[in-house]
């Protein structure tokens, strides 16, 4: 194609400052629906590019998935000590918890939990999870006989 590459860019430029938190810098680009910020000093001078792949990178890290490991979602009521009641089972069971996201159930009154654990068989966490009243999102047990 012979068309300048002023025909198709996007104006005006949105840029972040290098000392803007990654979140924010992530919310910008989905907010804004673009794959890379121009990074600017605080005297407007260019010093980098931040890429959808940098901020996928570095969530993989933060999250602990690139690691030897297995995920564990909880259901829980949204109420306070909840986070501190699960993490003493860990504790109890002798298990790292390399990360926690929080997420929105579909009912109000409830989140979700997602563990990351250092460790690949998560069963004898779940059960004890599930001794403790709480449901387990995932990963789901077979019942017996299916």
């Amino acid at each position: 194609m012979e068309q300048p590459v002023s025909t198709i860019m996007t104006a005006p430029v949105i840029t972040i400052m290098s000392y803007d938190l990654m979140a924010d810098a992530a919310v910008v680009l989905y907010d804004n629906d673009i794959s890379a910020l121009p990074v600017v000093s605080s005297d407007e001078k260019l010093v980098g590019i931040l890429t959808e792949t940098n901020v996928l990178h570095t969530l993989v890290k933060m999250t602990g998935a690139n690691q030897p490991s297995s995920q564990i979602d909880v259901v829980i009521p949204n109420l306070s000590g909840q986070l501190a009641e699960l993490s003493l089972i860990f504790k109890e069971k002798g298990t790292n918890v390399i990360s926690v996201l929080l997420f929105p159930h579909s009912d109000t009154d409830k989140q979700v939990l997602s563990f990351r654990v250092q460790t690949m068989d998560p069963r004898r966490l779940i059960s004890a999870i599930e001794e403790k009243g709480y449901t387990v999102q995932w990963p789901r047990t077979p019942e017996p006989g299916s």
